[in-house]
């Protein structure tokens, strides 16, 4: 039985890697809503307006509420807090 896709995956942190992940996953997957979160509202809106996300939400635990996949794109020391 082929692997079904995540309808739904968030990612955290919308630099350089952030996007690169999202734009890779929405062009191999163009039905994968990519929900988009960065502490820079910036930042954010350029992931958007590139493609790399579908949306994105300002509210981290909105921005991952549904999604079957979270990716963390954080550098590591910032992984602990976030998840806390």
């Amino acid at each position: 039985m082929p692997r079904r896709s995540p309808r739904r995956l968030a990612i955290i942190g919308l630099g350089n890697t952030g996007r690169s992940i999202g734009l890779a996953l929405r062009q191999a997957e163009p039905d994968l809503e990519v929900i988009g979160h960065d502490r820079e509202p910036d930042v954010s809106r350029e992931a958007q307006r590139g493609g790399s996300v579908s949306r994105t939400h300002w509210n981290l635990i909105s921005a991952t509420d549904g999604a079957s996949l979270v990716i963390l794109s954080l550098p590591v020391g910032e992984c602990l807090a976030t998840l806390e």
